[in-house]
């Protein structure tokens, strides 16, 4: 056989090798493509799996945190009453211990049961189908709020100790520490609540009492049947000023390098350093805007290193450091709210409150 006869079969034979490997590496792609988008695929369930379990614990946390309502009417009738002024038929009822109050019904107003230094301890709104709907804050014997209560949803706080029970879809109680009635709720009927419970203000200051016998608060004031008709704002107390900041500063303490990072200053290590402490409150019922509404300034001996505001400073809040000076010329302080400044002092520094004021109000320091 000659060459040129013998070309064909080898060209085919070549052919076929090429097409055979060609195979082989197409296959083994394709393999590889499929392992990894089987890895791909694994390694999204894995993922999904593990989000449906983190939504899964966020959902028993939320159901643990949140003891929901609402508060449902029953069908109980109207309890006896010896109150004198009798309500009309169509008057909606709040049963206060052995006292009565009573509204025509109005969906546009709310009416404040109990207050106490501006904010709705105990209010009552009415919705679009004429239901009673309950709002307002729980607090215990210290002033902590352990539970609120938002239009017949009770949410309450699993961190403060209380003890909550839903006595039935219309009936529910919480007592404090001391096993007092914080609150008693019975929600007799469409157009009937009865309440029983203790008030404090944020302080842990008692201010009113409820029971089935008499209503009694902190001015030693006995309500034994009284009808309350008509009045939109039954019960009103304030006990802090409206303007009113308390100023705390630690001694400074020596930082045990034992327990702290080493702090360094300008590239070295600072010997010694130690850390005062302000803690600035607003315990009045109004913002406070330093700067504006008062002044206050401290006097500091020691070299300062570092200054930290917590929680961290806000666009309108500013410290000047002027020498030995520390002047706040800019601070918004909401109500309740407490600001932390701590200064970091080489040595053992001294801080000290050398102005305070404050208008129309009280700055109380420790």
């Amino acid at each position: 056989m000659d060459k040129l006869s013998t070309l064909p079969i080898l060209m085919i034979f070549l052919g076929s090798i090429l097409a055979a490997a060609g195979g082989f590496l197409l296959n083994r792609d394709s393999s590889r493509t499929t392992n990894e988008l089987r890895k791909q695929n694994n390694n999204l369930i894995q993922q999904s799996n593990l989000q449906i379990e983190k939504i899964q614990s966020l959902e028993k946390l939320t159901v643990d945190f949140m003891m929901v309502g609402p508060l449902m009417p029953g069908n109980e009738p109207d309890p006896t009453t010896t109150v004198q002024n009798k309500p009309p038929e169509d008057a909606i009822k709040l049963y206060l211990g052995s006292c009565l109050a009573w509204w025509k019904p109005n969906v546009s107003h709310n009416y404040a049961v109990v207050r106490i230094n501006n904010e709705p301890a105990l209010s009552l709104s009415i919705d679009g189908k004429g239901g009673l709907l309950l709002s307002g804050k729980i607090r215990q014997e210290e002033g902590k709020e352990v539970m609120n209560l938002v239009k017949n949803k009770f949410v309450r706080d699993p961190d403060i100790y209380h003890d909550f029970q839903l006595l039935s879809k219309h009936e529910l109680s919480v007592s404090g520490k001391s096993g007092q009635t914080l609150l008693h709720v019975n929600y007799l009927n469409e157009k009937f609540i009865a309440i029983e419970g203790t008030f404090y203000d944020s302080l842990g200051r008692w201010i009113l009492t409820m029971n089935d016998s008499e209503i009694v608060d902190m001015y030693d004031n006995h309500m034994q049947g009284a009808s309350f008709g008509g009045n939109e704002n039954l019960f009103t107390y304030q006990t802090l000023q409206r303007y009113q900041l308390t100023v705390r500063i630690t001694e400074p303490v020596l930082i045990d390098r034992g327990y702290h990072v080493d702090y360094m200053h300008d590239g070295k290590i600072v010997d010694n350093p130690s850390e005062a402490t302000i803690m600035i409150s607003n315990t009045g019922t109004e913002l406070i805007r330093l700067g504006f509404d008062g002044e206050m300034e401290l006097a500091i001996t020691g070299r300062v290193l570092d200054l930290k505001m917590s929680p961290p400073g806000a666009m309108s809040d500013y410290i000047e450091w002027n020498g030995k000076k520390l002047r706040f010329t800019s601070l918004l302080i909401n109500p309740r709210e407490t600001k932390t400044v701590n200064i970091l002092m080489q040595g053992e520094g001294k801080c000290d409150i050398s102005r305070a004021t404050l208008r129309d109000g009280e700055v109380i320091i420790k």
